[in-house]
């Protein structure tokens, strides 16, 4: 069996999203999610949507700079999700590799930003709804491992997307700009938020009335076994599987990650025992990617 064949069948990736209102720190947020993951072995590629740079990326950009007039939800819903369509096997073929894919908004943001635009609960409700069964039922986009959302106040959120377009030389998009309707979309996601809660995870972004900097918010993540041991397991299987045969003893695995993650390298090690992912020569103190590199 090969390794790229043992990579795929004992450990396909992970994709987390990254969520919240537009200013409220997503991009900060997944550079030291990027940064971390290189420090941790572990394969990352960093994915945003929309994607400007594409066909599909480009409707939408036209669509917030305001060239498109005023489209109806439905339609702006549709600009969207065709664009995820797009990147689909992409995101497929990363997570079979074994890549951790850190994705800038997600389908999340369609039901919230265009559900913003439904006052009626109800009416809310059936079009997400709606979005929900196009993008994943339809399209059939891969489902998210994580959902971080990002919990900001949509005034300090507003003011610090508007500080961002000034120091960058250019205007906030007709989304940035609204601020009734960032207030609106805070409230979906939180809406969203108390019906997922499960397979979200909700990171505040201030403590007692104070913003928090980007690095506090990422440790505070950090702190989340269910955002923090899926990168390390990660980390582990890429590292043995690099190492083949000869395998790895817990003191090399623990010296190539980060001082303060090595703790908890042994409780990942256990993990992934249990999952019969990792097997172990106790004998010899080592251990190696099951099923692979000839074991």
């Amino acid at each position: 069996m090969s390794v790229d064949v043992v990579r795929v069948e004992l450990y396909p990736g992970k994709i987390f999203v990254a969520e919240g209102i537009d200013g409220s720190g997503k991009t900060g947020f997944l550079g030291y999610l990027y940064r971390w993951c290189k420090q941790c072995n572990v394969p990352v590629k960093a994915v945003s949507f929309p994607r400007y740079e594409t066909p599909t990326g480009e409707r939408v950009k036209a669509y917030l700079a305001g060239e498109m007039g005023n489209p109806n939800p439905w339609k702006r819903a549709w600009l969207f999700a065709v664009d995820r369509l797009a990147a689909k096997d992409y995101l497929l073929t990363l997570r079979k590799m074994g890549y951790l894919v850190a994705i800038n908004r997600y389908d999340i943001s369609n039901y919230a930003f265009q559900g913003a635009r439904f006052p009626s609960p109800a009416a809310r409700k059936l079009f997400i709804l709606a979005v929900r069964t196009l993008e994943r039922g339809i399209f059939r986009i891969p489902k998210p491992d994580l959902v971080i959302f990002l919990d900001m106040p949509a005034d300090l959120a507003f003011e610090l997307k508007k500080e961002q377009r000034t120091q960058e030389g250019g205007t906030p998009d007709i989304h940035e700009r609204d601020f009734l309707y960032q207030q609106q979309v805070a409230a979906v996601y939180h809406e969203l938020y108390a019906k997922s809660q499960f397979d979200w995870l909700m990171i505040p972004c201030v403590h007692n009335d104070g913003l928090l900097g980007p690095a506090e918010i990422f440790a505070s993540a950090k702190d989340y076994a269910r955002f923090s041991l899926p990168v390390l397991e990660l980390g582990v299987l890429n590292l043995l599987s690099e190492a083949g045969d000869t395998g790895l003893s817990m003191r090399d695995l623990k010296s190539l990650f980060p001082e303060e993650e090595r703790s908890r390298i042994e409780l990942v090690l256990l993990r992934l025992e249990w999952q019969k992912r990792v097997s172990s020569d106790r004998r010899r103190q080592r251990y190696y990617l099951r099923g692979g590199g000839g074991r």
